[in-house]
C-alpha cells in the first residue's frame, strides 16, 4: 500500500489514499464476516488486537524520525481508549443499551475487552499516522465518513457473531457516534495539536 505521509500531497493524492485505506478495510473486514462464524469467537479480539500492533509498528518505522508527529498520534490513541472507556462503560455497562460479550475477551475493563483498547489505541494512532501532515478538509470529511462507516459494519459483524447486543440502540447510533468521536479527533490532531 503506497504510503503519503512521506511526501506532499493534494486533497486527490490523499482521497486516492484513503480509498485504497479503505479498499484494504473491506477485504479485512468480509474475511472476517466470511470466516468469523466458523472459527472460535475468541479468537476475534485478540487478532483484531494484533492487527492493529502491526500496523502501529509499521507506521511507527516510517514516522519513528518525526517524534512530535509519532507523540501527536499516541495522543489520539489515549484519547479513543478514553473515549472507548467511558461510552463502553456508561451507556453499555452500566445503561444497557448494548452488551459486548466479555467472555471471549482475555480481560474485561469497565466494559471493554482489554483487546479492544489495545486495538483502539494502537490502531487510531497508526491512523493518525496514515493521515495527510497537513489539514485538509475534504481529506478529513471522507475520513470521518470512513471510519463511522467500518465502525457501524465492525458492530454490524459482531453482533451477528454473538459478541454484541443492541439493546436500545441500533446501526445508525454505532454510525453517528463514530462520525461525531472521529471528527472531535481530527480537530484535536489537526487544530490543538500543533
Amino acid at each position: 500500500m503506497e504510503h503519503h505521509s512521506t511526501k506532499p500531497s493534494s486533497s486527490l493524492a490523499n482521497l486516492a489514499n484513503l480509498a485504497r485505506l479503505a479498499g484494504f478495510l473491506a477485504v479485512l473486514f468480509l474475511a472476517f464476516w466470511l470466516l468469523l462464524p466458523y472459527l472460535p469467537k475468541s479468537i476475534f479480539w485478540p487478532a483484531f488486537a494484533t492487527m492493529a500492533v502491526v500496523w502501529f509498528a509499521y507506521e511507527h518505522k516510517i514516522n519513528r524520525t518525526d517524534k512530535g508527529r509519532v507523540r501527536k498520534a499516541l495522543i489520539i490513541g489515549l484519547l479513543v481508549v478514553l473515549a472507548n472507556l467511558f461510552v463502553n462503560y456508561v451507556f453499555g455497562f452500566v445503561l444497557g443499551a448494548y452488551i459486548i460479550e466479555p467472555r471471549y475477551s482475555l480481560l474485561f475493563i469497565l466494559g471493554n475487552p482489554v483487546e479492544l483498547l489495545i486495538a483502539s489505541f494502537l490502531g487510531s494512532a497508526a491512523w493518525f499516522l496514515y493521515v495527510p501532515k497537513k489539514f485538509d478538509k475534504v481529506y478529513s470529511f471522507f475520513d470521518v465518513l470512513t471510519l463511522a462507516f467500518f465502525g457501524m459494519v465492525a458492530e454490524r459483524m459482531l453482533i451477528d457473531n454473538s459478541l454484541l447486543t443492541y439493546v436500545t440502540v441500533d446501526s445508525l447510533n454505532a454510525f453517528l457516534t463514530y462520525a461525531a468521536l472521529w471528527a472531535v479527533v481530527h480537530f484535536v490532531y489537526y487544530k490543538l495539536l500543533k
